[in-house]
């Protein structure tokens, strides 16, 4: 069908063909587009193709990407917030990802170590705050962490690793740190579904009803949203855990969303 509507004279550069075909297995569209002069670059492609392990997929971005420029170097934090493996961090690197460019404040490199991967990107340059807080997150000795490095509680959060956070906690992370849009360890912990990330957040004094500025949403709102497009073991204790904490979100948002829903009306309202 592809090759139907590229005869046809579809545009290869719609900025959506080359994003959707990262999600096919084999990557004959893939290869197709990029045969009829897809650009490898521009579509978000590369992020959406380290959403999974896929050596061969990002094999087939990263032959073709040329000059290293910061849609690569993001890239390479990208794939180690989602937690991807050291192989296809070392393809991103010997690409030309560099592991000193800063997003969210932090190298890649202290991003690593943050994540508790100090051994992804070795060698690599480092501030001097990073070096500290990264001696603090692996001594337990607290220190003043600059609120830019907010992702690390988000990124433990979304992952459920209570002990990565609780390590985060004694270095002097503050449990409302931020991340990208303003949401909170609570908010990504409690979209997924992670209750015993949302119990660690919130035994550590972490705010239940702090909003973000992407939806202007509570963690209880981002809970129940998440539980009602798809439903995790863990949804309905981390809402039972945000309303015990005193979590809101608006009764008319939330009655809206569970409403065709007994079992979430149910844990949302008793």
């Amino acid at each position: 069908m592809l090759r139907l509507l590229l005869d046809a004279g579809v545009e290869p550069n719609d900025g959506e063909g080359m994003y959707h075909g990262t999600e096919q297995d084999g990557h004959a569209c893939l290869r197709l587009l990029i045969e009829r002069g897809a650009s490898v670059k521009g579509h978000n492609a590369l992020a959406h193709m380290l959403d999974r392990e896929d050596p061969e997929g990002l094999a087939l971005l990263l032959d073709r990407w040329g000059e290293p420029d910061d849609e690569l170097h993001r890239a390479l934090h990208f794939a180690l917030t989602r937690g991807r493996g050291d192989g296809l961090i070392a393809m991103l690197v010997a690409a030309g990802a560099d592991p000193s460019f800063v997003q969210d404040g932090v190298t890649a490199a202290a991003r690593a170590a943050f994540l508790g991967r100090p051994g992804a990107l070795p060698g690599a340059e480092r501030s001097e705050a990073e070096i500290r807080v990264m001696r603090a997150i692996e001594t337990g000795e607290p220190t003043e962490v600059p609120p830019e490095f907010g992702w690390a509680i988000v990124a433990a959060a979304g992952a459920d690793d209570v002990e990565r956070l609780q390590r985060l906690f004694a270095a002097g992370f503050s449990p409302d740190f931020r991340g990208e849009g303003g949401k909170t360890g609570l908010h990504e912990a409690g979209w997924y579904g992670r209750a015993a990330a949302v119990r660690a957040l919130l035994a550590a004094g972490a705010d239940p009803n702090l909003r973000d500025r992407w939806h202007d949403g509570t963690p209880l709102n981002w809970t129940v949203l998440g539980a009602s497009q798809s439903r995790k073991p863990g949804h309905l204790d981390a809402i039972a855990a945000l309303r015990a904490a005193g979590g809101t979100g608006g009764e008319e948002f939330l009655r809206n969303v569970v409403k065709d829903d007994p079992e979430l009306e149910k844990a949302v309202f008793g």
